[in-house]
């Protein structure tokens, strides 16, 4: 006599088992005992109509899968994915061209086409140089500017050797973009120890040899050293 959980089923059983094992996506066609007490079980799938034939076990492990439905289903998701990839391409494609058409700023403020800086950008760039400017203009109309003071002078009176840093300045550390002269970090410069702005004197006891690296981190700052790192 066959065992295990099959053991005494009819046929409405076995409908009503593989109803509720296959959550109604299979009806039992028909079924067939095998000598070694399975049961040998012919379903029908409820959504495309094809057949196929499967074990009791399998039907109590719940692996019973249409084989044309989950075709279908894959096809379906790579029509889907391949919509969702060729959408995504045209939406990219569609904002890289919005925004080539749009103008910013160097400090991120859109401008209108053909202009390259806005107004406050401007406006800043025109106070450094009016700050600037009348900085030197200052410095000339006091008796105490000195001439004498030229970049050469002073490189050859510092050795060359920034005073901050106490590294070696380097004269060849520039180059030359359309007609700019851009000096780099370790090109030598004219450093004021005590500000002009703060009092300080275009005088060789006030001016020292700095790279423009250490030149620019000083800035206006008095007992400035640099930092260890």
């Amino acid at each position: 006599m066959p065992g295990g959980w099959n053991r005494g089923k009819t046929i409405s059983d076995w409908n009503k088992r593989v109803f509720d094992l296959t959550g109604g996506r299979f009806r039992l066609i028909d079924h067939e005992l095998l000598s070694s007490g399975e049961q040998r079980l012919l379903v029908k799938c409820m959504s495309c109509g094809s057949e196929k034939s499967v074990s009791s076990i399998s039907l109590r492990n719940g692996g019973i899968k249409c084989t044309p439905c989950q075709m279908e289903a894959t096809r379906r998701r790579h029509e889907a994915d391949k919509e969702i990839r060729e959408w995504r391409k045209n939406y990219e494609r569609g904002l890289t061209l919005i925004q080539m058409e749009m103008n910013f700023c160097r400090c991120g403020r859109l401008l209108p086409f053909g202009f390259k800086v806005c107004e406050e950008c401007k406006a800043e760039v025109r106070r450094k140089n009016d700050r600037r400017k009348e900085h030197r203009r200052r410095a000339r109309e006091r008796q105490d500017f000195d001439k004498t003071i030229t970049l050469e002078a002073l490189y050859e009176r510092d050795h060359g050797v920034c005073y901050l840093c106490n590294k070696t300045c380097d004269w060849s550390d520039f180059q030359r973009i359309n007609g700019n002269f851009i000096v780099g970090g370790s090109y030598p410069t004219v450093e004021h120890v005590k500000a002009l702005c703060h009092g300080g004197t275009h005088s060789w006891d006030n001016v020292k040899l700095a790279c423009h690296t250490c030149n620019s981190k000083k800035g206006r700052k008095e007992n400035f050293e640099i930092p260890l790192g």
